[in-house]
């Protein structure tokens, strides 16, 4: 039995209640095993959570983006959290640079992404400066983004994406070298926030 997400983000809470009711009884046939609501306001979320069978929530969070509040409410409410773009679409694997062209049938594409300037850019540019941190201990990038995650709460569950064999092997080997250092988390967060103080100044 699989775990169904509801990936309207904008619905009203009311007819979320609405399609949790139909959830609940496929749930008490034994259709399905679970399911969740992919919505990151809190409000909404411990509101839906509290009066209803949801049992997990997934959410978008990684380094360089997401509300990292939300890991310590979804403890509270008892849900498990799934953790979208774990990797960033990529841009946390180190494999992109600037000038990076995507093939028109790329999804970054139809997010118009563009690693030359604006939000991509920028997000480069800070991964460039915790390279060396996230690398902690003989990790690779890929491996040192996801070690941050499973620091930041225990509770966490990552899906990265892949496309071939070799990067699933990459992913899978981050669970040998655990989650980060709490010394390296403290240093990461200080080297981010220097670097935005700089940008504003």
């Amino acid at each position: 039995m699989g775990n169904y997400h509801l990936h309207l983000f904008d619905l009203p809470l009311e007819q979320a209640f609405e399609v949790a009711g139909t959830l609940d009884g496929l749930v008490q046939e034994g259709l399905i095993g679970m399911y969740s609501w992919c919505n990151e306001q809190p409000e909404s979320l411990t509101a839906f959570a509290r009066a209803t069978n949801a049992s997990v929530v997934p959410i978008l969070l990684n380094i360089l983006e997401g509300n990292r509040e939300l890991p310590a409410l979804c403890a509270a409410l008892n849900l498990g959290v799934i953790v979208r773009r774990p990797l960033g679409m990529g841009l946390l694997t180190g494999k992109l640079q600037a000038g990076h062209q995507f093939p028109d049938n790329d999804m970054r594409t139809r997010f118009k992404w563009n690693l030359e300037t604006g939000k991509q850019a920028m997000q480069l540019k800070q991964l460039e400066i915790i390279r060396e941190l996230l690398c902690t201990g003989g990790r690779s990038l890929a491996q040192g983004a996801l070690a941050w995650l499973w620091a930041t709460h225990h509770s966490l569950v990552p899906i990265p994406g892949f496309k071939t064999v070799a990067q699933v092997e990459e992913n899978a080997g981050a669970m040998q070298f655990g989650e980060l250092p709490q010394t390296t988390m403290l240093e990461i967060d200080q080297v981010l926030k220097a670097k935005s103080q700089m940008d504003l100044e």
